[in-house]
């Protein structure tokens, strides 16, 4: 195993109901803080990278207090944003990467983005890699808000890539730049 997941916090996940609100679930994500130590214990003892997710704020700083005690070495950063069919932690907008991006600064950690109940093409996917991030892209970043496939999607975000003057990492590249360990 290369790359372990981390969700290092709770957040309550649910989508809307048909008048545009909050259906009413009791749904919490939950990951307790000894669940986010626990993660990151067995990842670094068993040599893995880590994929952390970001859901919200909070989850962001608990992963920076563990990279600045140098127990989180080697990792991504997915920042997640809610959509309008998952209305949860910040929205896709150029103010909240702004956020995360300052919470992230002086860290040399790699981050992407992804938008669940919503369209990270339409509105971060090229904000995203114009600031030097990275984009996660698949049917769950669209969310229905189109009808297209994984391919299309994929072919959309290399294109806005090489629009700004980047090429796209081949395997071997995103393991490196994430840290994952050889093989």
């Amino acid at each position: 195993m290369r790359l372990a997941l981390v969700d290092p916090g709770s957040v309550s996940l649910g989508p809307v109901d048909a008048d545009g609100l909050p259906m009413a679930i009791d749904l919490v994500y939950q990951n307790t803080f000894a669940d986010a130590r626990y993660m990151f214990d067995v990842c670094a003892a068993r040599g893995a990278a880590v994929h952390v997710s970001i859901f919200e704020p909070g989850f962001l700083r608990v992963a920076l207090a563990y990279r600045a005690h140098g127990r989180l070495p080697a990792a991504k950063i997915q920042l997640y944003f809610g959509g309008d069919a998952l209305p949860f932690g910040l929205p896709p907008t150029a103010a909240s990467l702004d956020a995360y991006l300052a919470m992230l600064a002086g860290t040399d950690l790699p981050w992407m983005v992804g938008v669940i109940g919503g369209d990270v093409g339409a509105t971060l996917a090229e904000l995203a890699i114009a600031r030097g991030g990275h984009v996660r892209v698949g049917l769950e970043d669209a969310a229905g808000a189109r009808d297209c496939s994984n391919a299309e999607l994929v072919d959309e975000v290399v294109a806005l890539a090489h629009e700004v003057g980047r090429r796209v990492a081949t395997p071997a590249e995103a393991a490196k730049l994430f840290g994952f360990p050889r093989t």
